[in-house]
């Protein structure tokens, strides 16, 4: 009876020392992020759902989630998984940031906002695996870029860049080595003098990028830092600028386009004229930039135009889209072959697909008020919208034929990101 008894206690006390800790081990999907379920998606979505949708509670319509769009039209939503495997409650990570960075890798950003990021992660998209890029900083949005302006580029030996604040909060143009995925390095691209508004690079390397003097927000500049380590500097007149399909450097002064021609040998440069006189308005912050397999299109939002500024003949222009007109431009997209643009015409919203061999289009949807489009390089838009017939806000699918299909109505909710990953 006495063993019997002490049997129990000391049955007792290891339970009660397990379930206390000391030697207890994690519960399951309580470790660190391992893996993102990216398998299968075309596009990532990122939205805070709508309270009035199904049977959301009011307290998750302030949670933001990420969401996966299958190739199968699958809209759902993006599982986290830790070392061991298990699934981690979604309701611990914060996503506030998606980028798209090449066809092996994608960002992830997780913290309050895209100024305040605690965790970002370079997931692999073959398998989902992350890879934290703590060390290096975080990437804050461009200033006066493009709308569609991605903050992460690389260039041909897979390097990353974007601009992260320092520790005296100063922004700096960054290039990351990922080689040891474990243990990225960084060093600082810009001139160490130098704080940096926005940028666009090179796939060699070579990087434009414009801001000013630090401590002096008064004393701007337009650089241009060679992959050897040289600089040029640009005039403040200049208006915008972009990488052409050649891999040159462009920017559009008063009434004209330069383009700098650098030696992928001894990396001098040659600045020439491009094309005759075009006359272009706006900003870039203002304005979508299109990239086609040949073209390049800048669509002004404000007053809907359009100007096609590089091209294989080096004759830019304004493009004219003969009984077309949109007031104003909500947002745009390309593939390939052709570009898309959804906009105001007459007071309706309407979304158009566009040739720009011969500037002909047709309406590929109407009836909604468009937010956001992704587009594929065959031709498949997804797009974010308000559904004018019920006021359901809609994640549908555009096919190249210009079949509608509608994928989701319970997000409802006009999504912070929509981003093509493959």
């Amino acid at each position: 009876m006495k063993k019997t008894r002490l049997g129990m206690i000391l049955l007792t006390l290891l339970i009660f020392g397990v379930s206390c800790g000391g030697g207890s081990t994690p519960s399951p999907g309580s470790g660190s992020l391992h893996r993102i379920d990216i398998s299968n998606a075309t596009n990532l979505i990122l939205a805070a759902p709508s309270a009035v949708a199904g049977s959301l509670s009011a307290s998750s319509a302030t949670e933001k989630k990420l969401y996966k769009v299958t190739e199968d039209g699958l809209v759902i939503e993006v599982k986290y998984y830790d070392e061991a495997g298990n699934e981690i409650n979604s309701s611990t990570q914060k996503p506030v940031a998606v980028y798209n960075v090449n066809s092996d890798y994608l960002i992830v950003c997780f913290g309050f906002d895209t100024y305040n990021i605690n965790e970002i992660y370079l997931a692999r998209k073959t398998d989902g695996s992350v890879f934290s890029l703590k060390n290096v900083g975080y990437p804050i949005p461009l200033s006066n870029s493009y709308k569609n302006a991605n903050p992460i580029k690389t260039d041909y030996n897979g390097n990353l860049y974007f601009i992260r604040l320092n520790s005296s909060s100063e922004a700096e143009l960054i290039k990351i080595n990922i080689e040891d995925l474990n243990h990225p390095t960084f060093q600082i691209y810009s001139s160490v003098t130098d704080e940096v508004n926005n940028y666009d690079l090179s796939k060699a390397g070579n990087a434009i990028y414009n801001g000013h003097l630090k401590g002096d927000v008064t004393n701007y500049i337009y650089r241009i830092k060679k992959a050897n380590g040289g600089l040029h500097n640009l005039p403040i007149s200049t208006f915008n600028y972009w990488i052409g399909l050649d891999q040159q450097i462009y920017h559009y002064q008063p009434q004209k386009i330069r383009k700098v021609t650098i030696n992928s040998t001894d990396y001098s440069h040659e600045e020439t004229d491009y094309g005759g006189e075009i006359s272009m308005n706006g900003g870039p912050y203002t304005q979508y930039k299109l990239e086609l397999s040949n073209k390049i299109f800048i669509i002004e939002t404000t007053n809907g135009k359009i100007y096609e500024v590089y091209n294989e003949a080096g004759t830019p222009r304004e493009v004219n889209l003969a009984g077309l007109s949109f007031s104003s431009i909500r947002t745009a997209g390309s593939s390939n072959n052709y570009y898309y643009i959804a906009g105001t015409v007459f007071g309706n919203s309407e979304l158009y697909k566009i040739n720009p061999v011969n500037d002909s289009y047709i309406k590929i949807l109407d009836g909604h008020d468009v937010y956001k489009i992704t587009v594929s390089a065959n031709d498949e838009v997804i797009f974010n919208a308000l559904k004018m017939s019920n006021g359901n806000i809609v994640i549908g699918k555009i096919d190249s034929s210009g079949s509608v299909t509608i994928l989701d109505e319970t997000i409802n909710s006009q999504v912070e990101v929509l981003e093509r990953v493959n």
